[in-house]
């Protein structure tokens, strides 16, 4: 399965150190959450991440900054896909001018599985489990039913929500594609060794790590 690390909304002390380790020990996706930040401190942010790396950054917010940077993708929010309309447009744009981009969304409801035609690269579900970070946020399906729809969908799903290295072997029996992580990371002390840990079950043979 792949792993998807999702960064904290606030940036915490030595965020870019993490990070950086991150990817020395083979991370391949990480999706930039920084809801409040402004575009110019967005910016910013990127370029405090080594340029080799850019391709593997996914953005949830000021989409616009991927003509700026070589990307993996941008991630779109209920709020972006609020209007489907604009929703159209976005993607139209996106499309025209980095076709190469992979486009991505959260799901909260099953049904958003279930449809004819998929739009987006990938899409996560959530929350899966009881959240990690978020106290009194509990896991939203019942397995089965959360089985029946990913199996059922055309999109390639990640789960997210709660998941540790003991929910691996149900995310592995629900037929998700990979898994996303948050709290399970950035609340450890050691992002980096959490990652692993989880990578290493996920995927017994991992790609060799970077030289320093």
């Amino acid at each position: 399965m792949e792993v998807i690390v999702i960064t904290p909304p606030k940036e915490v002390e030595k965020e870019h150190e993490e990070i950086h380790r991150l990817f020395k020990a083979g991370l391949r996706m990480l999706h930039i959450r920084k809801p409040d930040m402004t575009k110019a401190k967005l910016k910013e942010y990127i370029q405090k991440i080594p340029e080799k790396y850019h391709d593997r950054l996914v953005l949830h917010s000021h989409h616009r900054l991927a003509m700026n940077f070589k990307l993996k993708g941008v991630h779109l929010t209920e709020k972006h896909r609020k209007t489907e309309f604009r929703l159209a447009i976005r993607l139209f744009l996106l499309n025209v001018f980095k076709p190469g981009l992979e486009i991505s969304a959260t799901f909260h409801h099953l049904k958003s599985l279930e449809v004819a035609k998929p739009r987006y690269s990938y899409v996560i579900i959530s929350p899966v489990f009881d959240s990690i970070s978020k106290e009194g946020y509990p896991g939203a399906f019942s397995l089965p039913k959360l089985k029946d729809a990913v199996e059922g969908s055309p999109y390639a799903v990640f789960g997210l929500g709660g998941i540790d290295e003991t929910k691996i072997s149900f995310c592995k029996d629900i037929g998700f594609f990979g898994i996303a992580l948050h709290g399970y990371v950035w609340e450890s002390g050691d992002p980096a060794a959490k990652y692993k840990k989880i990578r290493e079950i996920c995927n017994p043979k991992p790609p060799p790590l970077e030289e320093f």
